[in-house]
């Protein structure tokens, strides 16, 4: 078995995105487990774990020559491996044949790639200082023509957001 794994840090989650590849002539059963110190956030579909992961990693079976792309989040720190292949065994039963996988198509058969809600920090319902402060000084005097401007596209922007428009 081969277990090639990239990285991503971003706001204190890091991303781990993999690679299995059973690279043996038989089927293998290989468990996968995560290397960094903090839980494993798998990947679930309508709040269900994906069928394979669970609090350590992800367990299941390969075809020969069969590639499978395994994701999954975390709190902690990155560090080199961020996951390894902890054992292998060959397969009782017969795994679905081997198919070439292209990383475009290894890319559309992750799972939604969302961390838990829990995992992600509540937006600050206040607005950054230097808008709260203009804001301020638009309500205390009468708006320019720049700041009207600047008003009618922030009204026009949010209504394209509640409208759902990019």
């Amino acid at each position: 078995m081969r277990l090639d794994c990239d990285t991503t840090e971003r706001d204190g989650v890091t991303l781990v995105a993999c690679l299995l590849t059973n690279d043996g002539d038989d089927p293998r059963r290989a468990r996968v487990a995560n290397r960094l110190d903090g839980p494993v956030w798998f990947p679930r579909v309508d709040g269900v774990p994906v069928r394979g992961w669970d609090d350590g990693g992800y367990e299941g079976v390969l075809g020969p020559g069969e590639t499978r792309p395994l994701g999954y989040a975390t709190p902690a720190a990155a560090a080199d491996p961020p996951a390894t292949v902890v054992w292998t065994e060959r397969a009782a039963h017969r795994a679905r044949e081997a198919t070439s996988v292209t990383p475009e198509a290894a890319a559309r058969a992750l799972p939604d790639s969302r961390p838990p809600r829990a995992a992600v920090p509540e937006p600050d319902p206040d607005p950054p200082p230097s808008v709260a402060a203009w804001l301020t000084a638009l309500e205390r005097g009468e708006p320019g023509p720049a700041d009207r401007r600047a008003l009618d596209a922030i009204v026009d922007r949010i209504e394209e957001i509640r409208e759902g428009e990019p």
